[in-house]
């Protein structure tokens, strides 16, 4: 999800050049809410084997971990409000002319 991203980042150069640092780590935590609900889905509606199911929930877990770092670093960048968790994808209006992750 990382390197989506990263690419996604290059390729929208011109929009997010016109968001400040808050909206483009609100809509990173965002993306990495909606790969991380993505892979859960895949091993919830998915008859995956094993190997497979694991791999998709380590992946899930690993953009949970990503999510929570970024949260950290939006606080300590913006003082001590929290980033309001519930903001997630769900609650999140994307910028115009940036896709919704996931």
């Amino acid at each position: 999800m990382l390197i989506y991203l990263i690419l996604l980042l290059f390729c929208m150069y011109e929009q997010l050049g016109k968001m400040n640092l808050k909206e483009i780590i609100r809509y990173a935590i965002a993306s990495e809410d909606a790969a991380k609900n993505y892979y859960q889905s895949l091993v919830k509606y998915l008859k995956l084997n094993e190997l497979v199911s694991h791999k998709f929930e380590f992946l899930a877990r690993e953009e949970e971990i990503h999510r929570k770092t970024l949260i950290r670093i939006y606080e300590e960048m913006f003082g001590p409000q929290k980033y309001k968790e519930s903001l997630g994808v769900k609650g999140y209006v994307f910028p115009p002319g940036l896709p919704p992750p996931g």
